[in-house]
């Protein structure tokens, strides 16, 4: 199983995948299939488009298709992967913190554009993710209740309705690990690049167990 952003299809006007997709067909022992997948369309609240690539071993799967999970209009309660304000500042002082003024005015469009979808993101959970690298703050507005796709530089998405930032930990359970898995790891940085490298868990759970079964 191979994973990697979804862009590796286009990227250099499709050259790179056609060379990465010839390489592993010369590969005469497997049986490769690729497809782009996100988890927010099979059941988590999680919108990260990522490219999945699987070969499977003609000597161990013979002629077993490639099957892949169904799509699922249910999504787990988000609110059930987060924690309140109190448990958060244990956690990470910081992530209750006052919003930067270069990032005020864009979280303040984004309550407004909530708005003007009729959604009161005060109340709902919705993120904004705050890139304070550019000469610009960048926002990704998502629709409530999903998170905006994570990555090693995600250490500013603002939780509309806790109004607060998120913390590692959470960013881990977004990404289907349990609070407590980075236990081992002690700052914040390696937690957030640990968390924005990953696969989340639950589609990878359901990618591989019709070819786990069949084994």
């Amino acid at each position: 199983l191979l994973e990697n952003v979804a862009s590796l299809l286009t990227h250099d006007h499709g050259n790179t995948w056609r060379m990465v997709h010839g390489a592993l067909h010369d590969l005469s022992d497997y049986s490769v299939d690729h497809k782009v997948m996100s988890p927010v369309n099979y059941g988590f609240p999680h919108s990260r488009n990522r490219l999945f690539i699987i070969g499977l071993h003609k000597s161990c799967f013979g002629n077993f298709k490639h099957t892949y999970p169904p799509l699922s209009d249910s999504l787990v309660d988000i609110d059930t992967l987060l924690v309140d304000n109190q448990q958060a500042e244990a956690w990470e002082p910081s992530c209750v913190r006052p919003i930067p003024p270069c990032a005020e005015s864009t979280i303040t469009e984004t309550l407004r554009l909530g708005r003007d979808k009729g959604i009161d993101v005060t109340e709902e959970t919705c993120f904004v993710d705050v890139s304070f690298k550019l000469p610009k703050c960048q926002i990704r507005w998502n629709r409530p209740r999903v998170v905006t796709c994570l990555h090693t530089q995600s250490y500013n998405v603002y939780i509309t309705n806790r109004a607060r930032f998120i913390t590692g930990r959470e960013m881990l359970a977004l990404q289907g690990f349990p609070h407590t898995y980075c236990d081992s790891l002690k700052y914040r940085t390696r937690i957030i690049r640990a968390a924005g490298n990953s696969m989340c868990v639950p589609l990878i759970s359901q990618i591989l167990r019709p070819y786990l079964e069949h084994m």
